[in-house]
């Protein structure tokens, strides 16, 4: 039975300057604003080094309102994952 808990979806993935230069294009209406991969064991999900690089929903690829965003970002890494893996630090770091 899957796991209902389990938050899978979609994420585009910056580094700071690419994330730094998406911000300066937030307007009052429109912002995206993208989250710090904060888990060290996201690298272990074989999509290279996550961790300490940024994530935004694939929705501001897909969706017209976020449309100034699309050229920036098109060609920048999409995963599929659990957002609770990437963005929860573990209590108890695995020996």
């Amino acid at each position: 039975m899957p796991d209902s808990s389990a938050n899978i979806t979609s994420l585009v993935i910056v580094d700071e300057t690419q994330r730094d230069a998406a911000i300066a294009l937030n307007d009052e209406l429109i912002t995206v604003d993208p989250r710090l991969i904060n888990n060290p064991y996201a690298d272990n999900l074989g999509y290279g080094t996550l961790y300490g690089k940024y994530a935004f929903s694939r929705n501001v690829l897909i969706s017209q309102e976020y449309s100034r965003w699309w050229e920036m970002l098109s060609g920048c890494l999409i995963i599929i994952a659990d957002t609770d893996f990437l963005f929860s630090v573990p209590q108890d770091p695995i020996q």
